[in-house]
């Protein structure tokens, strides 16, 4: 009996990064490694990534954030999404990782742990659309801004954008309020970013 196989080549892999980079420029390409890279092995997709001219890698975690930066070090971006414990935001910023941010009691974790450390965080807001999948509900968008304004300014943060599992909608949502206006200003992972403008 003979069992399945799965075959890897790394130069079709970078074929395929450098076609998507082609057709997204001048955005930015973040390649998500989500489980061992979807069981490919993070080390062989990451050293693949960044000969094919990838700096931006995204992680559910960040454990797995940690490891990319082990891989690849420099100065590479790292972006993880998922509400970590306070030992692990540490590892972010002692890694320099980016944190997605869902919430209001996330965000003011992260402040305290940067404060601690003496350190800067860098954060990208996620914007609830309806799926409850963690995410800043509008309601509450405008005193969550506030609070990453008053701590870029105490030079604790730095806000690099904002995103959603479905951005259309929430910036519908955000804009009828006439809480913020919107800027196209990256590609992340199968979505358009956007810098976020608000009042």
């Amino acid at each position: 009996m003979t069992r399945p196989q799965l075959r890897i080549r790394s130069d079709v892999f970078r074929a395929n990064v450098e076609a998507v980079q082609a057709r997204i420029a001048p955005s930015t390409l973040m390649l998500v490694l989500k489980d061992d890279a979807y069981g490919h092995g993070l080390a062989w997709a990451v050293e693949a990534a960044s000969k094919a001219g990838v700096d931006w890698f995204g992680s559910y975690d960040i454990a797995g954030g940690s490891e990319v930066r082990r891989v690849v070090g420099g100065d590479a971006r790292i972006f993880a999404w998922a509400t970590s414990t306070d030992a692990e935001v540490d590892d972010a910023l002692l890694h320099r990782i980016d944190l997605g941010v869902g919430t209001a009691e996330y965000l003011r974790r992260i402040i305290a742990r940067a404060e601690a450390l003496g350190a800067r965080a860098r954060v990208h807001l996620k914007i609830d659309t309806g799926l409850h999948r963690n995410g800043i509900l509008p309601e509450d968008w405008a005193g969550v801004v506030s609070e990453v304004r008053a701590a870029e300014a105490a030079g604790l943060l730095e806000l690099e954008g904002s995103g959603a599992t479905s951005l259309r909608r929430a910036m519908r949502r955000m804009t009828r309020r006439r809480q913020c206006s919107w800027t196209p200003c990256e590609w992340w992972g199968s979505r358009v970013r956007f810098r976020t403008h608000c009042t």
